[in-house]
């Protein structure tokens, strides 16, 4: 949709950026990020319009030029200029404008969206706890007691299966006499089943560990500290 709206225009990192709020979304004009980054606008323009998801956010605004003619700003919500950014592959870009897209890439989750909601963006050498940090270490060890569990039905697993071999008959039916024959059949298959699904999730679960500690070293807060205000 096109619509009429007061912009606002913030530095970033010594570089112009237009930005507007409305219906309390606050958007940003798409076209200075990628001349500000190097990248070529059309073929950005045309990437944005192939995504359902993004393509579905856009708004285009109208805005008064310096010759005073009206000009329309193709714009996303901030909250969607990670899913853009980060769709950019580093190595596919020019040699020479590289530095410039890592730089936004690292400061995009954290600084851009304190620029539109909070007004200011501050760093400091003291922050305070990282919230998806901390989900990630309680994560990590609930993922511990799974791993015990698992360990622990592992060895009940594999003590069924020796009983159940036939040099130790006598093993098993002291089992299934003193303590039940359905004792032995739980260990057997559905223990097999259990431990096979949970050795997926473990395996699932700590990659996704590994992903979001990756992501967020590239938030890591720099030693010294930066206030920017508009």
């Amino acid at each position: 949709m096109t619509i009429q709206t007061q912009l606002s225009t913030i530095q970033f990192h010594s570089q112009s950026l237009v930005t507007f709020e409305q219906d309390g979304i606050y958007y940003v004009a798409m076209r200075p990020i990628c001349e500000n980054i190097g990248l070529d606008w059309a073929a950005q323009y045309s990437r944005i319009k192939r995504d359902e998801v993004l393509n579905s956010t856009v708004v285009i605004i109208t805005m008064v030029a310096e010759d005073s003619k009206n000009r329309e700003m193709f714009c996303l919500p901030i909250g969607y200029l990670n899913g853009w950014l980060f769709g950019i592959d580093v190595k596919r870009v020019k040699p020479e404008i590289q530095d410039t897209l890592i730089m936004y890439k690292k400061e995009c989750y954290k600084a851009l969206a304190d620029y539109w909601i909070k007004s200011k963006a501050e760093r400091s050498q003291n922050p305070e706890p990282n919230l998806p940090l901390t989900e990630v270490q309680a994560d990590e060890e609930a993922l511990q007691i799974i791993v015990n569990l698992y360990h622990c039905l592992r060895e009940a697993y594999e003590f069924a299966v020796l009983a159940h071999d036939v040099d130790h008959r006598w093993l098993k039916q002291s089992i299934d006499k003193d303590l039940g024959g359905h004792l032995l059949h739980n260990l057997n298959r559905p223990a097999k089943n259990a431990l096979d699904k949970a050795k997926k999730y473990i395996h699932a679960k700590s990659e996704r560990i590994m992903f979001v500690k990756g992501m967020l070293s590239l938030l890591e807060v720099p030693k010294t500290k930066r206030i920017a205000n508009f």
